[in-house]
């Protein structure tokens, strides 16, 4: 997996290069290794369609606890 892509997605998703490198990279170094496709965005998804988060919830979740997006939305 890119760990560029990774951050470019973070990034995307309203967090800062800060955020990403001062925050979130230090408390889950594994985020980037996930995959985009099949892990990141699923997460997001459900974090912003089924739990209904807006896109700032979602970034102070994420930097409150990245490893949300480490963990299975599978049911």
């Amino acid at each position: 997996y890119n760990a560029g892509n990774v951050i470019a997605y973070l990034q995307h998703l309203g967090l800062t290069p800060r955020d990403v490198s001062a925050t979130l990279i230090p408390k889950c170094s594994v985020l980037l290794l996930q995959d985009l496709h099949n892990q990141l965005n699923p997460v997001v998804q459900f974090l912003s369609t089924d739990l209904g988060l807006d896109p700032i919830e979602v970034k102070d979740l994420l930097c409150r606890c990245p490893r949300t997006l480490t963990q299975s939305v599978e049911g």
